[in-house]
């Protein structure tokens, strides 16, 4: 009887120490800053192709190619072919997003959508397929086909996106026009289509583009912050729920659950908008990641009084935070590189 007794006292005093620094550390929470309010006024929806369909489970097989050119299959056209037979339905996907033409926004997305991408290898089996098209004989087919994919990416450069899609989409770009180009130095391609020359033009600048994949991923992060327990980011480990491991389930839900109150949102918010508002700064903007590292570190220190004040939010907020200098530069080299070989067509 004493033992259930002091389990009973146990557990409620950790309870009630649990309730009281939670209760402390919310209590204490600041207001949203104007720049905070700002970044979570979410972009309008866009109708599309979903992102999240290029997603392929672990034990999907993709194929590994070393392709850049319409010589590359002549070389050995059979090899190829095969290629496409076996890997088809990664070629249908693409088609079938490429036929829509554009890429879908998702106001409510969340960090659990993920970062799905549109593969490296899927845009060379891509390239594969219209030389097969080429050898066939059906040229004008192979390019209007080029050209909605470029409309595709296009609309996932301009649209908010998270960084690693717009600067894929942009490298595969580059990797269309140089494709044409290597068709018309080859005498394959007798003269590019107006349209499809059209069709590689980017409207927005670097800096949007930049600009919006920053407050893309702080939307995705905020997701989080706003709603821990509704996403379960704080999932911890996996909850059999099997007899014998039914006290020690129980332990790791109230752990789950107690993590998942044991910060500030509206300062984690503060400190995650301040951080990519420093990604437009000049110390990142440029190839500089010294800098850009040291004014991130300043934002969420893990020492003194944050280590009280708000842990698990600061924890949170280094996690969402990579380091993103130089990101900026690339945006604008991959740019450039893309109306360079473009305006050679």
């Amino acid at each position: 009887m004493k033992t259930i007794n002091k389990i009973f006292i146990g557990a409620f005093t950790f309870v009630f120490v649990s309730v009281i620094t939670i209760f402390a550390i919310n209590a204490t929470d600041v207001p949203q800053t104007e720049l905070t309010r700002q970044m979570l006024q979410k972009f309008p929806a866009q109708e599309g192709f979903s992102m999240l369909e290029f997603k392929t489970v672990p034990e999907e097989k993709r194929p590994q190619l070393d392709f850049e050119k319409y010589s590359d299959y002549t070389k050995d056209p059979a090899k190829y072919d095969e290629l496409i037979k076996t890997y088809y339905h990664f070629i249908e996907k693409s088609e079938r997003a490429f036929q829509i033409g554009r890429v879908a926004v998702n106001p409510d997305a969340t960090i659990f959508d993920g970062f799905a991408t549109y593969s490296v290898n899927s845009h060379k089996l891509f390239l594969v397929f219209l030389s097969q098209k080429i050898a066939q004989g059906k040229m004008n087919e192979a390019m209007d086909l080029l050209e909605k994919s470029n409309h595709f990416f296009a609309s996932i450069v301009q649209t908010p996106q998270v960084y690693i899609q717009k600067m894929i989409s942009l490298r595969h770009l580059r990797q269309n026009a140089e494709f044409a180009l290597k068709l018309k130095e080859a005498g394959v391609l007798k003269k590019a289509p107006a349209t499809l020359k059209e069709s590689f033009k980017l409207t927005q600048t670097p800096q949007k583009i930049w600009e919006d994949a920053g407050k893309m991923e702080f939307l995705m992060a905020s997701s989080v912050v706003l709603a821990p327990d509704a996403a379960g980011f704080f999932e911890m480990t996996n909850i059999d729920g099997s007899g014998e491991n039914q006290l020690r389930n129980a332990a790791k839900k109230t752990v789950r659950w107690f993590m998942s109150k044991l910060y500030r949102p509206n300062q984690t918010l503060n400190d995650l908008s301040e951080g990519y508002s420093i990604f437009k700064s000049p110390e990142c903007a440029g190839q500089t990641p010294k800098k850009c590292g040291e004014a991130l570190d300043r934002i969420a220190p893990l020492e003194g009084k944050n280590l009280i004040i708000n842990p698990w939010g600061k924890s949170l907020v280094r996690t969402f935070l990579p380091r993103f200098a130089g990101t900026y530069t690339k945006v604008e080299i991959s740019s450039q590189d893309l109306l360079k070989a473009s305006e050679a067509l």
